[in-house]
């Protein structure tokens, strides 16, 4: 009877201390903490075109979707997402 009243406590005891160690926060990359961040566009941006901007003080190709839209140099934009190399941005 004791046996299976101490197993039952260490099993309540050890999940809850692997849950812990197994559902840690997600760091973010380099790459992603650059989701949401504002940008200054370097190198004029065009509608579905390549252009750059410099945002946290790296350059970076960026592009955005859409219709008549043109970013021009020293415009800031808002990282939306990144697709492959290329920042997805939005004004």
């Amino acid at each position: 009877m004791a046996f299976i009243i101490v197993s039952g406590l260490c099993f309540v005891l050890l999940r809850s201390m692997a849950k812990k160690a197994l559902t840690r926060k997600r760091v973010k990359t380099n790459a992603d903490s650059v989701i949401g961040e504002i940008a200054v566009v370097t190198e004029t941006i065009k509608s579905n075109e390549q252009g750059t901007v410099k945002v946290q003080g790296k350059e970076w190709s960026a592009i955005t979707k859409g219709e008549n839209i043109t970013f021009k140099i020293g415009s800031e934009v808002k990282v939306i997402a990144i697709e492959g190399v290329k920042l997805l941005v939005q004004d």
